[in-house]
């Protein structure tokens, strides 16, 4: 007697735990793709392209360099004497090097223009969150990177990008 009641007990529980899950108002939103979508951090990464493209084009023609140069070594290893062989491989070299400078140049101005644009946005978004929260009276907002799934009619990323460009 005592098992069954703990049984109907366990399963009263369940239905009640089902009943309040099922009552909850629930969002998904990718943070970060809501952000790159507004207008301002369009702007901005248009500014962000125009400053990198000098450097692009730096390292393209470096790379054009050093291709140039191994076809070279590689057409006229046999003519070439050692010393000519080895200035080449040296320049090579050297070009290698101010590439992977340039290189690391980019990525560090690519964090830099992520961190600003996440830290002139970032208390935006928040307060697009909240009013979007407090209009639709959503009991829990998930951000869409921790979730291995959700149904894209939770999905509030486009609303929450709309709202963003309403601001100035």
């Amino acid at each position: 007697m005592k098992y069954l009641s703990s049984c109907i007990a366990l399963l009263l529980i369940s239905f009640s735990a089902m009943t309040t899950a099922a009552d909850l108002k629930v969002a998904v939103i990718d943070q970060v793709g809501a952000l790159l979508k507004s207008e301002e951090a369009q702007k901005m990464l248009d500014a962000y392209k125009m400053d990198i493209e000098t450097d692009r084009g730096k390292i393209i023609a470096l790379e054009k360099e050093m291709t140039s140069m191994s076809e070279r070594l590689e057409k006229d290893s046999l003519v070439l004497n050692q010393s000519e062989i080895t200035r080449i491989k040296t320049e090579i070299q050297d070009k290698q090097l101010d590439r992977n400078v340039l290189i690391k140049k980019l990525k560090n101005k690519n964090q830099a223009a992520q961190q600003q644009i996440m830290s002139q946005l970032g208390p935006k978004m928040e307060k697009v969150l909240e009013k979007i929260q407090e209009k639709e009276k959503y009991d829990i907002i998930l951000s869409r990177q921790s979730l291995i799934w959700a149904d894209p009619k939770f999905d509030i990323t486009e609303k929450v990008t709309k709202e963003l460009n309403k601001m100035k």
